[in-house]
């Protein structure tokens, strides 16, 4: 749908981003910045290790403060590009409408969750309808969805 490359030979770290990009289909977060920000959110609520912490960092150096170049070997070179603006032409991607709320309903449907996901052996899972893994790990459906099709959201009483 994104026509985004997939991961191969040439990719910085390939499995980390079959690994992020599945997590991105479980948790129903598009590859925006704030849904980068949300994602880092959501991993946090899940499990607040020193993974999912340094994840989350990087998230935001990326999505909000523009300091860290996306894919690149070395990633602690100021990147020097507007990745994201809200309509004043502030460069962050948390000031953009509805993205705070984003992040704060990040945290309490990561912390929903009955286990830690972006562990998971996502290929062993790819044949898995999505409404089966999202209610194997208890993910709740976004208030707002980003971008989804309906029935890919199992029913919670």
């Amino acid at each position: 749908r994104n026509g985004f490359t997939p991961p191969n030979r040439d990719t910085v770290v390939p499995a980390y981003y079959v690994n992020h990009d599945m997590c991105h289909v479980i948790a129903g977060y598009e590859a925006t910045g704030p849904g980068e920000i949300a994602l880092g959110a959501f991993k946090v609520a899940m499990l607040p290790d020193d993974t999912n912490m340094v994840a989350n960092l990087i998230n935001l150096l990326i999505h909000e403060v523009n300091v860290m170049e996306h894919g690149a070997m070395d990633h602690f070179v100021p990147s020097g590009t507007v990745a994201y603006t809200d309509t004043k032409g502030r460069i962050a991607s948390l000031a953009q409408p509805g993205a705070a709320d984003l992040l704060a309903e990040a945290f309490v449907r990561g912390a929903a969750c009955s286990a830690d996901f972006s562990r998971a052996d996502h290929v062993s899972m790819a044949h898995l309808p999505l409404a089966e893994i999202r209610a194997r790990y208890h993910v709740i459906p976004l208030e707002h969805p980003m971008i989804d099709e309906p029935g890919l959201w199992p029913h919670y009483d």
